[in-house]
């Protein structure tokens, strides 16, 4: 995640296996409210390159107005392509908003 302004860039990866297709999810987190402050930007039917290698998301930017300290962060999260429910979830640092 990169702050500019009220802007933020954020970028997800994963790392598999390049025969699993996967789905990931970004979005702009307020884990002050529990309530995702973006639209979700999903990366759908990725796979890496090669066996053990990565696959990135984005980048994508998001704008939201400033809250007076919530904190917010990125979250990502990741299910195989097409299978239902987003299950895997991981957090960027917060920083105040």
């Amino acid at each position: 995640m990169a702050v500019v302004g009220d802007v933020v860039h954020m970028l997800g990866r994963i790392r598999g296996s390049a025969s699993v297709r996967s789905d990931i999810l970004i979005e702009f987190f307020d884990s002050t409210g529990d309530v995702a402050v973006s639209s979700p930007h999903i990366c759908a039917g990725v796979s890496p390159p090669g066996n053990g290698s990565i696959v990135t998301c984005g980048p994508v930017t998001a704008a939201a107005p400033r809250t007076g300290g919530n904190l917010r962060n990125v979250r990502q999260r990741w299910r195989k392509a097409r299978a239902g429910a987003f299950g895997g979830s991981l957090e960027s640092p917060s920083v105040p908003w």
